[in-house]
């Protein structure tokens, strides 16, 4: 009679196994969860093979070997309870239990983000207008994004002649300081004409300062910049025979500009050495010092995005500094989230 439900096996009737017992269930994610439990005293008399749980709503299946069972395929914001059965070489056994609710998180995540250009380069020329470099301009925002790629791209620091590149996040978009001495932002030029020396390049939040000197020598300083980023580069100093005065200082990294070189032909028996101009920090969005003729201007800093999130991300590309959910993109890449 019990044979019709259950094979004879050495001496003993086989059957399915009995029921787990249901343990905790915990969200992991959006879309995911694990669900332990306790394997069944009763095994049916035969190995069990696997277990299978299922959710409800949705009757989502998964499947494995022991304790927890990871589950996939859920849906965000959604409150889900589970069950689990046992299955040997007869078949499935019956459910457990229910077990307790979870809601599975958002698939949205919160970010707040910084966006700052690559800084300008400072202008080469020794008689006049040697400005250091603009900073570039700084950008912050927030948003609540969904799940997803999402592209970073971090502006080069410009070269003598050229301006830096913009830096774009999520549609916005830092661009970066000119070439020219004059603030990215508009806030007015890189500095006031002394002479023969200039001010630096203006930062985000204004122009450089007006050179200061002691008979028209001593270079200019770097505007300041945003909280730490996007400073003005130094301007050049210039050098006569009977003055030697070191260039200006960049303001939050700019660069610092250099020494005039002059020669004096015979006027007074020594020759100036000249000493180069230095570039903008690297990522930091600040402006390369300004130089004399023939030495090179410097180079803006290269620019940076800054993404503060709510939840971890998945991934990320790019040359990347994570402290716990704030991703610091020193190059362009991307995050998944």
């Amino acid at each position: 009679m019990s044979g019709i439900l259950n094979a004879f096996v050495g001496g003993t009737y086989s059957s399915v196994p009995g029921a787990p017992t249901i343990g905790t269930a915990t969200a992991t994610g959006s879309t995911t969860a694990t669900v332990a439990f306790t394997a069944p005293s009763n095994t049916g008399g035969l190995p069990i093979t696997g277990y299978q749980s299922i959710s409800s709503p949705g009757c989502i299946t998964s499947t494995g070997s022991s304790s927890p069972i990871s589950v996939t395929g859920l849906t965000a914001s959604t409150t889900y309870t589970f069950k689990v059965r046992a299955q040997n070489s007869k078949g499935y056994g019956a459910y457990s239990g229910s077990s307790n609710s979870i809601t599975t998180s958002s698939s949205n995540v919160t970010v707040s983000y910084t966006v700052v250009g690559g800084g300008g380069p400072g202008v080469q020329n020794c008689i006049r207008y040697a400005y250091g470099g603009g900073g570039s301009q700084k950008a912050t925002s927030s948003a609540t994004l969904t799940s997803g790629t999402y592209s970073v791209t971090v502006g080069g620091g410009g070269s003598p002649g050229s301006a830096g590149s913009s830096s774009t996040f999520n549609g916005t978009t830092a661009n970066g300081g000119p070439s020219n001495g004059y603030s990215a932002c508009g806030y007015g030029p890189g500095g006031n004409i002394s002479f023969y020396a200039t001010g630096g390049g203006g930062g985000a939040t204004g122009g450089g300062r007006s050179a200061t000197y002691s008979g028209h020598y001593t270079g200019g300083i770097g505007g300041p910049g945003c909280s730490g980023y996007a400073g003005g580069g130094g301007g050049a100093a210039r050098t006569n025979c009977f003055n030697t005065n070191y260039g200006g200082s960049g303001s939050c990294g700019g660069g610092t500009g250099a020494y005039c070189y002059w020669i004096c032909l015979g006027c007074c028996g020594y020759n100036v050495i000249p000493v180069n101009a230095t570039s903008g920090n690297a990522n930091s969005g600040s402006g390369g010092g300004g130089a004399s003729s023939p030495i090179a201007a410097g180079n803006g800093g290269s620019g940076v995005v800054v993404i503060n999130a709510s939840r971890a991300a998945t991934s990320y590309t790019g040359t990347v500094t994570v402290v716990g959910t704030t991703y610091t993109f020193k190059s362009s890449g991307s995050i998944t989230f």
